[in-house]
């Protein structure tokens, strides 16, 4: 019974190792950022998982995250206990310094342990240096929540008014387009069928979001 107990812990051992080797940061994204609608203080991180459905990231969170200029913009800890394949999830900040996110692209820096000791630490980007121009100054817009179900909601500077977008898949098509007619506005999805789309304003900015219905 000794021996047995031993082995299994010898099975289990190497089985977290060769699961802590095999994992590659390209497994996770960063799809958003975007501000939290209950607290003007905190941003949410929407990671996306491509990793199989079946595999489960244990204590992942988001520490910290820098802008352009290598600045400490944000700052978070754990949150949640783990992060499934295929899925996307928040991940809150709290924001330092000045209190905003304006200068881009970001680095975001995402970890996850194995064990007590064990630990990998993944440096994501977001953003583009068309994002960073984009967003500088007041002409800076949000699209929320994200995963969405039925409607997508936008928020933006009143200078975006008037403002044309589209939203296209991944295959390029295009899926629905408008005008922003205010700062707040909201698009219905229901013709929109579960998936990831990007959403585009002005031709200049493109964010991803997920569609998911059950």
């Amino acid at each position: 019974m000794k021996s047995l107990f031993i082995a299994v812990l010898l099975f289990l051992g190497v089985f977290v190792e060769s699961y802590a080797h095999s994992f590659s940061c390209s497994t996770f994204s960063v799809v958003n950022v975007y501000p939290d609608s209950l607290n003007s203080s905190n941003y949410q991180i929407t990671l996306q998982c491509n990793a199989s459905a079946n595999q489960f990231f244990s204590y992942p969170f988001v520490p910290y995250v820098l802008d352009c200029n290598d600045d400490t913009v944000a700052t978070g800890g754990l949150f949640y206990f783990g992060h499934i394949g295929q899925t996307t999830q928040d991940y809150p900040v709290t924001l330092t310094g000045n209190g905003s996110i304006n200068c881009y692209p970001l680095t975001v820096y995402f970890i996850i342990s194995y064990d007590t000791i064990t630990s990998d630490t993944c440096q994501l980007s977001y953003g583009t240096v068309g994002l960073q121009n984009y967003f500088n100054g007041e002409n800076r817009f949000t699209i929320y929540p994200n995963p969405t179900g039925d409607q997508l909601n936008i928020t933006g500077a009143a200078e975006l008014a008037g403002s044309s977008y589209v939203i296209f898949d991944f295959s390029g098509k295009t899926v629905s387009s408008g005008v922003l007619m205010k700062e707040n506005q909201s698009v219905n999805l229901k013709a929109i069928s579960s998936g990831s789309y990007i959403f585009t304003i002005a031709g200049k900015v493109n964010l991803r979001f997920n569609v998911f219905r059950e």
